[in-house]
């Protein structure tokens, strides 16, 4: 409404989004709370371009239009004295028969854009909706009317989902897992190899049920999600193998899987099915995943190798807090308990993995006849894993392996 647009969204820092998330006050259409709080966001638009032209209109409300002109405020002194109108609409023009919603309009841009800039934003606009988690309510798009092929080559989620080799799915709750699953799933072309699934029931699952810090000052200590607003946790995802011996048995398209991976892989966080930035982008290793596949390169996990989500739910969740420029949690207890609750699954999830992971490599790794630089460098890199107690030097090894075998 007009009341809405003066007193709200032209107005920086109004608390009007955090009473909403105070009450619990959910949206009527979509039973959402609202995303943010300080009132900000919204000026991210006016980087884009000088006009900002907005149309809105809620249910039983006239038609409301403003314009916004960045040229314009180099003519005043005082920002109070620039003129900012807004019409109401008797008669709309954009939310006719009835329809409501919000258009926004951006003119006069500040930077040209090609195309790897649209291919760059396409991928951060369609990420902000969870790929597990079906949201039938927000389905966010992206596209240039008049720009043919910009988009040509850009593979989905669809078009790399079946080429993973693991999957898992965990529930955390209180101090422990309460829900599990792990799947090795080979593909039609590895028939040397059987599927497996582990449950909830195993014995390795049952060891580790219990959430407990795996790093830091406070490690071996045990983690309850209860003493704090966090809610239930649920975390799941693909895990793929990049290693040219797999990728020969079945990806067509190697350089456009892998560029896939590297700007799509990582851990990302979902509250209320949408997007918390900037967990999970390329920038962003907030798990360490990096740093520990480097300590630990046969065992650990890598923010290339996987495709992830975390879930948790806005009403729950109070005392994760976003920062003001919304890129993150504020590091307080409640995320510091979340974060160790994620590594503490992951860890489970590597040792799995690690043990098909071996069998894979046993099966159809290079062999000394098929590849034997690559067989030998396999063999030594396994010796360093098992005999090499020093850990910077077994990393600084294995390093130099890692480095031959690219080169080679």
């Amino acid at each position: 409404s007009a009341d809405t647009v003066e007193n709200v969204w032209l107005e920086p820092g109004s608390d009007f989004k955090t009473q909403k998330i105070k009450k619990l006050e959910v949206s009527p259409k979509y039973d959402r709370l609202p995303i943010g709080e300080k009132g900000i966001g919204r000026f991210g638009v006016h980087k884009l371009g000088n006009v900002i032209e907005m149309t809105t209109k809620s249910a039983d409300s006239k038609e409301v239009f403003v314009k916004i002109d960045w040229t314009d405020f180099d003519n005043y002194k005082y920002l109070e004295d620039v003129p900012i109108t807004i019409i109401e609409r008797t008669v709309p023009t954009v939310f006719k028969d009835g329809k409501t919603g919000t258009n926004i309009l951006i003119a006069d841009l500040r930077k040209k854009w090609e195309r790897g800039i649209a291919r760059e934003v396409r991928r951060s606009i369609t990420a902000l909706a969870s790929p597990f988690d079906v949201n039938d309510s927000f389905k966010p798009s992206f596209d240039v009317l008049d720009k043919q092929g910009w988009f040509d080559g850009l593979l989905n989620w669809k078009d790399v989902k079946d080429y993973s080799l693991f999957r898992f799915k965990i529930t955390m709750s209180g101090n422990s897992i309460t829900k599990f699953g792990y799947e090795f799933t080979p593909w039609p072309s590895m028939t040397k190899l059987t599927p497996r699934e582990i449950p909830i029931d195993d014995p390795l699952i049952e060891t580790f049920k219990v959430l407990k810090f795996s790093e830091g000052n406070n490690e071996g200590e045990i983690i309850d999600l209860a003493k704090y607003k966090i809610g239930t946790i649920i975390f799941e995802g693909y895990i793929f193998d990049q290693d040219s011996f797999v990728l020969k048995m079945g990806v067509t398209d190697k350089t456009g899987f892998k560029q896939y991976l590297k700007t799509n892989g990582g851990v990302k966080v979902f509250r209320d099915k949408l997007r918390v930035y900037d967990y999970g982008e390329p920038e962003n290793d907030w798990l360490e995943l990096d740093y520990r596949r480097f300590q630990q390169p046969a065992k650990k996990i890598s923010n290339n190798i996987i495709l992830s989500s975390i879930s948790i739910n806005r009403k729950e969740s109070a005392d994760l807090i976003e920062k003001t420029n919304r890129e993150g949690f504020i590091v307080n207890d409640a995320y510091e308990a979340f974060r160790g609750a994620i590594l503490h699954s992951l860890n489970i999830v590597e040792t799995l993995r690690y043990s098909d992971k071996l069998k894979l490599r046993e099966k159809y790794g290079p062999t000394p006849k098929s590849s034997p630089v690559m067989s030998t460098l396999g063999e030594a890199k396994r010796y360093v894993e098992e005999k090499v107690k020093e850990t910077e030097v077994k990393t600084q090894i294995i390093k130099y392996f890692n480095k031959i075998e690219a080169d080679y």
